[in-house]
């Protein structure tokens, strides 16, 4: 069977992709630009590349011509600018235009989604599938975006559609082409003075595991359900110094006092009314990185038999991937 994989060239897109490749599936990815560094994917040659973008439905029903299903990772993730109306188009229209592909194709839709959707807990009670949405109010469109058009994917199984949805939590690991998340380990790699959130923390998953936790939800999950691929729970400041540990490097932690980093991004926030600026931190990205971002993955554990690799493998993997470069 061949598998349509947008956002291919992202982190767990490309990750999808292999493991897709090494199950026997055929693969034709959808992108938009290709990156300079796409060449250095060992399975780069296996996929069948297909240009084009999300915006025509036509084009994707032709993309998905001769696909057994849809793996929708393409979206817009950044958390700058913050406004809802420059999701719309990327993460919500777009996954509305799959959906109807995949309906009218008579094929199985996997939305990857994130774990944002979901209020996430402490580290003692992390947050679940049951979770409800807990970033309303906070201004962040990105996670806004992805809510609806998470809800308007599970609605339409109510109508016919066959789909699952997938919640990745933080993401690790290597083959990271743009860099995505992999700007974290770069902030450890790349500065003698690491400044990090003094409070909050995240779950952070190998993405092989998470790419595994995909295909499974492509062959194995249930129709209508979301499922939440998480790892391991740690703080700004446990994860950061292991991947110093782990590089060998000798780093000076500066913790940035949470009050500090809102102050800050809702200083951003209010000049980024009148003059568009170049910097990520904002008040909703403030207030995401300083709040306790955790989650557990029982569920996909259970019903997709998401593997739980060590962070300390996904942590190796991207140093080594980030200085080979």
């Amino acid at each position: 069977m061949k598998v349509l994989v947008t956002g291919i060239t992202g982190l767990l897109g490309g990750h999808v992709a292999h493991t897709l490749l090494a199950r026997g599936y055929a693969v034709r990815g959808l992108y938009r630009t290709m990156p300079r560094k796409v060449e250095r994917l060992p399975w780069y040659r296996d996929v069948e590349w297909w240009p084009g973008d999300l915006s025509s439905e036509e084009a994707l029903l032709q993309a998905a011509d001769s696909c057994g299903a849809i793996v929708h990772a393409a979206a817009r993730t950044d958390q700058h600018p913050s406004d809802l109306a420059h999701y719309l188009e990327p993460n919500v229209h777009a996954s509305e235009r799959l959906a109807r592909v995949a309906r009218e194709r008579g094929i199985r839709l996997v939305l990857v989604s994130t774990a944002n959707v979901f209020a996430p807990g402490s580290m003692h009670q992390p947050g679940t599938e049951q979770s409800p949405f807990g970033w309303a109010g906070i201004g962040s469109g990105y996670s806004e975006s992805k809510h609806m058009a998470q809800n308007l994917i599970l609605d339409a199984t109510q109508k016919g559609l066959d789909a699952v949805v997938v919640n990745p939590t933080f993401m690790i690991g290597g083959y990271d082409l743009k860099p995505s998340s992999g700007a974290m380990i770069l902030h450890v790699l790349n500065r003698r003075v690491v400044v990090y959130p003094q409070s909050g923390g995240k779950n952070f998953v190998y993405v092989k595991d998470a790419a595994v936790g995909v295909v499974n939800a492509l062959e194995r999950g249930q129709t209508g359900q979301a499922y939440l691929l998480a790892g391991h729970n740690r703080t700004y400041a446990d994860f950061m110094q292991q991947v110093a540990r782990q590089a060998g490097l000798r780093r000076t932690f500066v913790a940035m006092p949470a009050p500090l980093l809102r102050w800050a991004g809702r200083q951003v926030s209010r000049l980024d009314r009148y003059v568009p600026t170049s910097i990520a931190l904002n008040r909703p990205n403030a207030i995401l990185l300083t709040a306790d971002n955790y989650y557990q993955a029982g569920k996909a554990i259970a019903q997709l038999q998401l593997p739980q690799t060590s962070l300390e493998v996904a942590i190796q993997e991207a140093i080594e991937w980030f200085r080979a470069e």
